[in-house]
């Protein structure tokens, strides 16, 4: 099984990328998952796929994530971690 970070989930090559996982669940699972400010559509990615983390680049986003998140997710905030889940040792792609 593969570990994707997908940066940019909210968008349309985000969309098209989770649209390949579905088809294979078994080849790949989604390790972490990246936005801008779309907090709304990245709550409901986060609760579909369970990633290990959700990345916001807006500060304001992640904190409105995270107070609607009641998952296991860890949200981070910033450029740096972007940065750091693009970089993770668990990630494959």
């Amino acid at each position: 099984m593969k570990n994707i970070t997908l940066l940019g989930a909210t968008g349309s090559i985000g969309k098209s990328t989770l649209s390949v996982v579905d088809q294979h669940p078994d080849q790949f699972n989604i390790f972490a998952l990246s936005a801008n400010t779309n907090w709304q559509v990245m709550l409901e990615l986060c609760r579909q796929y369970q990633p290990t983390y959700a990345v916001m680049t807006n500060e304001e986003a992640a904190d409105k994530l995270q107070a609607a998140l009641n998952n296991d997710t860890q949200v981070l905030s910033g450029e740096q971690a972007l940065c750091d889940i693009a970089a993770h040792q668990q990630t494959d792609y």
